[in-house]
């Protein structure tokens, strides 16, 4: 297979064609062709490396664990994942797969839940709706019934009656926190979701994902957002977290933050850019808070300063001074109390 490698051809494919073509190859060939990829994209050769690995200890674990069989089922047999990590895709995600599928077959299985009788989908939301286009197609040609490729699928089955909801958010979120075409908020309001349903601190739930403590935090901090932000942000192609996050956390209006997001995606602003305003935002949120406690500062120490001993031994005269300015000080008091209700 290496003999007939062509990177170019490699570059030109999408995300997922370039990850099935990796998971078809034999230990051989995929080191001797990722070799050939590292020179051209090293960044990619090692998220391909991981995307391969982590594939294959999700099939070592299956095996060793004797949890999951792996066989073909219905289509029409199984259910949606009801923790579903994946809520946003398109139809050109769903018509990628569909090719991928056609030209190199279904290089991972779906990955269900047995319970009840019943098949429960829990990894391979994309997968199994690909299979079932190219099902409904394959219906209008009036084929006999042997003549079906795509009305079963491959599965692993996992079997376990005390499988919770709270397990298919986790399970589902493993499966799909590596895949880059999964979009950024989806990611965020998974973790959010299963981390949610864990009685687990960050730093045990981010050992459990094989993340970091920051990685973890970034996306909840994302997923915790207004509601109506990450709704746009949604239905945006943004790819980076960081470009997210960066957004995310200015001291700006819903308004003005969804202008940052057209003008980043429209070539206007880039990633420096938006570091720098998000810099200039700090400094001028440290300086606020610096006046802040300047002025409550001073009050306060006006207030411990007064002393009622000199005030009384006061003339008559300067003692209506500080009267008359005591009672503006009132006034500006009432008024600030109002305001601030």
């Amino acid at each position: 297979m290496n003999n007939e490698f062509n990177i170019n051809n490699f570059l030109n494919l999408n995300d997922l064609e370039q990850k099935d073509y990796i998971l078809s190859l034999d230990t051989n060939e995929f080191i001797k062709i990722n070799e050939i990829i590292k020179k051209k994209n090293f960044r990619l050769s090692m998220a391909l490396s991981s995307h391969r690995q982590s594939n294959k200890n999700m099939a070592k674990t299956n095996v060793i664990n004797h949890e999951i069989e792996k066989t073909k089922i219905y289509i029409n047999d199984i259910l949606e994942n009801p923790e579903q990590p994946r809520k946003y895709f398109t139809d050109n995600d769903i018509n990628e797969k569909i090719e991928s599928i056609k030209a190199r077959g279904l290089i991972t299985p779906i990955t269900i839940l047995k319970r009840n009788n019943e098949y429960i989908l829990i990894a391979g939301q994309i997968r199994l709706e690909s299979f079932r286009r190219l099902h409904n197609e394959e219906l209008k040609l009036n084929l006999k019934p042997d003549k079906y490729k795509y009305k079963y699928i491959d599965v692993f089955i996992k079997e376990d009656e005390n499988y919770k909801n709270s397990d298919f958010a986790i399970d589902s979120l493993i499966e799909n926190i590596n895949r880059t075409d999964m979009h950024v908020i989806d990611t965020a309001l998974a973790l959010k979701r299963a981390f949610d349903s864990q009685d687990l601190s960050l730093r045990n739930f981010s050992k459990i994902l094989g993340k970091s403590e920051f990685y973890l935090s970034s996306y909840l901090t994302i997923a915790n957002t207004d509601n109506e932000l990450i709704e746009y942000i949604q239905k945006k192609d943004i790819k980076s977290p960081t470009i997210i996050y960066l957004i995310i956390q200015m001291n700006k209006s819903i308004e003005e933050k969804k202008k940052l997001v057209d003008m980043y995606l429209n070539g206007e602003i880039k990633k420096a850019e938006l570091q720098e305003i998000k810099k200039i935002d700090n400094e001028k949120n440290k300086i606020k808070k610096d006046i802040e406690l300047t002025i409550f500062d001073n009050i306060f120490s006006f207030k411990k300063s007064f002393n009622m001993k000199s005030y009384k031994e006061l003339d008559d005269e300067n003692r209506a001074i500080i009267d008359i300015k005591l009672t503006e000080i009132k006034n500006l008091q009432d008024e600030i109390s109002r305001k601030m209700m």
